[in-house]
């Protein structure tokens, strides 16, 4: 899987949260979750679950930072190293 696709998987995620479709294609790597896309707890804890599935990880809140969850390439980075990929190339420019 390369970086792009976890993009496309983390938009999808976040669009079926929100219950819109069409803000996925305005999620990109710089994307602040919290105070762009404006998840709150309900939605981010809902965000968070159907991550897990559709990785097939399971997430301990003990050992995760907040930050992690901001950003979308903060989350794409944990989500890479969760599901034991090695590290995709970068998209290029």
């Amino acid at each position: 899987m390369i970086r792009e696709d976890y993009l496309r998987k983390v938009a999808a995620a976040i669009a079926s949260v929100e219950d819109d479709p069409s803000i996925a294609v305005n999620i990109g790597y710089a994307t602040d979750i919290i105070n762009e896309v404006g998840l709150d707890s309900l939605k981010m804890t809902d965000f968070i679950l159907g991550l897990e599935d559709d990785f097939g990880i399971s997430i301990d809140f003990d050992k995760v930072e907040y930050e992690t969850f901001t950003r979308v390439d903060r989350l794409i980075d944990f989500l890479i190293e969760a599901t034991g990929a090695s590290a995709p190339s970068p998209v290029a420019s």
